[in-house]
């Protein structure tokens, strides 16, 4: 089974390799980035997590995305805690963690601009 930190060959492929990094995004940065999407898209609202997932998204995408045709699509796979949004809701004594997988699809064009 291949490791998460395994390299791009012992994965079987040659031109992905994983990416581990570390970026400090400040709640003044996080806000100015939020502010600006949300006057470019017209939105009422965007959290923080939207914020620096789409930042990540991007930044990942953009150090990879030499020849890639603009009509291509890129995915992201997120989890996200889903306790108060069921119907019907979970009892207030439940205690463990609830989960949904998040599967989000866009094309390198949308994303890039």
């Amino acid at each position: 089974m291949p490791s998460a930190y395994a390299s791009a060959s012992e994965q079987g492929s040659p031109h992905l390799s994983p990416v581990i990094a570390s970026s400090p995004l400040t709640r003044d940065q996080n806000d100015e980035i939020k502010d600006a999407a949300v006057a470019a898209l017209e939105s009422s609202r965007l959290s923080s997590f939207v914020v620096a997932a789409a930042l990540a998204w991007v930044c990942l995408l953009r150090s990879r995305s030499v020849g890639v045709e603009g009509t291509a699509r890129s995915h992201m796979l997120f989890s996200t805690e889903c306790r108060s949004r069921l119907v019907p809701p979970l009892p207030t004594e439940y205690f463990s963690n609830c989960l949904r997988a998040c599967f989000v699809e866009a094309t390198m064009e949308g994303l890039m601009t």
